[in-house]
């Protein structure tokens, strides 16, 4: 079926996370890919895109240069509002999951101080921090849906977890499953969450089970087949499977019967253990604009699903 024919009707005007949820779109392979992800204490407002901040000028442009895949998000600031300078955060893959710094650079060194990130430099390193973080997309001026929904759930979670970080950062992609959010140490995303699926998430009450329907990918992966096969492993596994060296690459499957629907083979690597499993486009379905006539104008998106254990 087309997305075009799963659109909303022309007289309803409704919210994107709402639509994705009546839907029961699977967000899996939708998170970004990053080995690097870099928080700047960025004043609010925030503009669409937030890149044009005056702190932030030129700062996106790094993220093509950097030595490992980057993302860069503005971040609301988390020091008292008498502290000088502007803090950074920054979580770095090491082969398992991602680990924390935090420094305190001048305003007008942003940009040299992102470089030198971007760069790997070992200058850059800042204070360690093993504390765990939740960070929620909460950038209203990009979509309502995570205005609304992504302040209440960064509220509640700083709440009921004085124990986390909790980062509000800009757009990260996917607001149609707001709201969404970046666990770390582990490097999920995840969508459509519930007070307690950040419970879950951040206690590892029960088995990953529990939420991994809800999680749009591993960062360490690559969107799509990769994120969907690892999500599948992860779901079989206990939550010391986030602490574990993996990696996840897809490959087209080749020898296809003509006009068979695309497949990928992907194989896990846990410490030197593998796995490979077969990933196929599921469902083409629309990601509307949110609160538009129609939800006009739309983008086709897809789904991924699992098909078989080798």
């Amino acid at each position: 079926m087309s997305f075009k024919n799963l659109l909303p009707d022309l007289g309803s005007v409704p919210a994107c996370t709402s639509f994705t949820r009546e839907l029961e779109v699977d967000p899996v392979g939708s998170a970004f890919h990053a080995q690097l992800v870099i928080l700047v204490e960025t004043p609010l407002p925030w503009p669409k895109p937030v890149f044009e901040h005056r702190l932030l000028a030129g700062v996106n442009q790094l993220m093509r240069s950097a030595s490992v895949p980057t993302r860069i998000l503005a971040c609301e600031p988390f020091r008292p509002a008498d502290e000088a300078g502007v803090g950074l955060v920054t979580f770095r893959f090491d082969g398992a999951s991602y680990q924390r710094s935090t420094r305190v650079v001048a305003a007008e060194d942003v940009r040299h101080a992102v470089a030198a990130e971007c760069a790997d430099e070992t200058v850059a390193s800042g204070e360690a921090n093993d504390r765990r973080s939740l960070l929620v997309c909460t950038q209203g001026s990009h979509d309502v849906c995570c205005g609304e929904l992504g302040v209440a759930l960064a509220d509640d979670t700083a709440a009921r977890h004085p124990d986390v970080d909790v980062f509000r950062v800009s757009h990260t992609g996917g607001h149609r499953f707001a709201p969404t959010a970046l666990s770390m140490p582990d490097g999920r995303m995840w969508a459509f969450l519930s007070a307690d699926d950040v419970d879950t998430i951040l206690t590892h009450r029960g088995r990953p089970s529990a939420v991994a329907a809800k999680c749009r990918g591993w960062i360490g992966a690559k969107q799509g087949a990769a994120q969907t096969g690892e999500r599948a492993a992860f779901a079989d596994a206990e939550w010391h499977w986030d602490a574990t060296p993996r990696s996840a690459v897809a490959t087209v499957s080749p020898n296809l019967a003509e006009g068979a629907p695309q497949q990928w083979d992907v194989v896990i690597d846990a410490d030197g253990q593998t796995q490979a499993l077969t990933v196929a486009i599921g469902r083409e379905v629309p990601s509307i604009s949110c609160m538009q006539p129609g939800g006009l104008p739309a983008k086709p998106g897809r789904e991924y699903t699992v098909l078989v254990d080798n």
